[in-house]
């Protein structure tokens, strides 16, 4: 009879060991995206997850929180910069010159000139990154 029981037992995905259905209707075992646990291992998983833990845990969660507001802030009050804009403008730019160059019969000509604007649009975000 016994034999039945192992057969018809879902396995333990830790430890190998049988998790019957009585296991999982009375919540000593468990079951969740296709892995069992048995009851030993739970017990097991449960007292890894202590009080402690999770402190550690809510601590480092608001030291992030934290860390983005001063990301968003920053970013909220950095000054205004004219070449960004302008580079902004030469990568459109850059991006029209590369589709015309897919277009033309001899693409070498429009694709040097996409190449022009695109090391000036790199040199404008620099230089503004700079002031």
């Amino acid at each position: 009879m016994s034999t039945q029981a192992d057969e018809t037992a879902h396995r333990c995905f830790r430890c190998e060991r049988p998790v019957t259905d009585a296991d999982l209707e009375s919540g000593r075992g468990y079951f969740r995206d296709g892995y069992y646990v048995c009851p030993d291992c739970l017990d097991e998983i449960r007292k890894g997850s202590q009080h402690g833990e999770v402190d550690t845990l809510k601590s480092q969660l608001a030291a992030m929180t934290a860390e983005l507001r001063n990301i968003s802030q920053h970013l909220h009050y950095e000054e205004f910069s004219w070449l960004y804009v302008v580079g902004g403008v030469l990568q459109v730019l850059v991006i029209f010159v590369l589709y015309r160059a897919y277009q033309a019969a001899e693409p070498t000509a429009t694709l040097l000139w996409a190449l022009v604007l695109q090391l000036m649009t790199l040199t404008s975000f620099v230089v503004g990154k700079l002031k």
